[in-house]
């Protein structure tokens, strides 16, 4: 409909200005006539030029605001600046509705795991102060729990002469003679006076020693681990007849004086046990 209207409009203003073309022409010649005959013909002509011309454009301005083809350009712009803003607007509200139900999403389980923790884990109610207080409850679970599993295998007939031996999945220390064999594709155990086990996280190491009973050995072992560079967070210990199990979570401080590798660290921990042990005999046979 609006390509058959545009049509009949475009015939229209051709018609009209071949109309105009035709009677203008003939009014040039005849007044061209007239300026052969009178003195003031430049001026009447000049003036009537003028005034037809502007008639011209009136009539042209108004078959334009019939057409409405002025307007089409502005309002395909105005269609598509409002198609953009509208996508826009559709983004950003899309973005705030993903991140309102990722953070429902984090407060729900942080409250559960709020829920979960003793009063003494779960104080503060930041979420930094609530997964942090989760891990060290779940590290003394495990504490508890090997401590339960060495106190069942110490009460069980025909026991292993070592009932700690499954408290260590890849010692890089062993006083074992023997090792399984999916262990020798991990590390390759050494002979000491100590079982050694020693995992990095980051800047942060899980150490096991399994090694016997003797006076004042946690705290002798805790000055060296002072000394070393490396700050005990948590420990655990457990014992069972002359056999002592210490499990040590520990910090690597930036002035460490071992490079933070679990074989490096496991090393130096079995140095350290090796020369506690020492010390403690020279003191026994001294005495």
């Amino acid at each position: 409909m609006f390509s058959h209207v545009k049509t009949s409009l475009s015939y229209e203003i051709l018609d009209y200005l071949q109309n105009i073309v035709v009677s203008n022409s003939e009014n040039v010649a005849s007044q061209q006539n007239s300026l052969s005959s009178s003195s003031y013909s430049s001026a009447t002509l000049s003036y009537s030029i003028t005034e037809q011309k502007s008639h011209l454009t009136e009539k042209l301005s108004h078959v334009r605001e019939r057409c409405g083809c002025g307007d089409v350009l502005s309002r395909k712009r105005r269609r598509r600046s409002e198609k953009t803003m509208e996508d826009k607007e559709y983004q950003r509200m899309n973005h705030i509705t993903v991140e309102r139900n990722r953070r429902k999403q984090m407060n729900h389980f942080l409250s559960i795991l709020k829920f979960m923790m003793p009063l003494s884990y779960s104080q503060p109610n930041d979420q930094a102060s609530i997964i942090e207080g989760t891990i060290n409850y779940l590290k003394k679970l495990e504490h508890c729990l090997q401590s339960l599993e060495a106190q069942l295998k110490a009460t069980k007939p025909n026991q292993s002469p070592n009932i700690f031996s499954d408290f260590f999945m890849f010692p890089q220390y062993s006083t074992t003679a023997s090792s399984s064999p999916s262990s020798h594709y991990h590390h390759k155990r050494l002979p000491s006076v100590a079982d050694v086990e020693v995992t990095m996280v980051e800047k942060h190491a899980n150490i096991k020693v399994l090694t016997k009973t003797r006076p004042r050995f946690l705290f002798k072992i805790i000055n060296e681990f002072y000394s070393l560079g490396l700050s005990t967070l948590h420990l655990n210990l457990t014992t069972c007849k002359d056999m002592s199990l210490f499990t040590f979570s520990v910090k690597v401080e930036a002035d460490c004086q071992v490079t933070p590798s679990g074989n490096e660290i496991a090393n130096a921990v079995h140095e350290v046990v090796r020369r506690v042990h020492k010390e403690s005999l020279c003191q026994h046979v001294y005495k």
